[in-house]
């Protein structure tokens, strides 16, 4: 199961490659300043819509958040591309790999 720290990582990881304040991340949200914060603080995993709002706000999948593999530096950007690649449907799926193919 994910730990509040591995997901608050997650989230500054994933706001710190946007260049975006948790502040700014929770004002998206719409959820208050400072609770990204907190939750790192109570050590309890947040309400499971905070987190849907969080994804949202930083356009990530929630299975990307909540993914309990360590993931860092080059290997975040393809993680978040195999998470984001989940849910194209196929036809966009074949025209990302044609892409990706010519870009080889």
């Amino acid at each position: 199961m994910i730990t509040i720290k591995t997901l608050c990582d997650r989230i500054i990881m994933v706001a710190n490659d946007k260049n975006i304040s948790l502040n700014a991340v929770a004002e998206k949200a719409g959820l208050s300043n400072g609770l990204l914060y907190r939750w790192r603080k109570r050590k309890k995993l947040p309400e499971l819509d905070s987190i849907v709002k969080v994804s949202c706000a930083l356009e990530v999948p929630v299975a990307y958040l909540l993914s309990e593999k360590e993931i860092k530096g080059k290997d975040s950007k393809i993680e978040l591309i195999t998470f984001k690649a989940m849910e194209l449907s196929e036809e966009s799926l074949i025209a990302l790999i044609t892409v990706m193919d010519c870009l080889k």
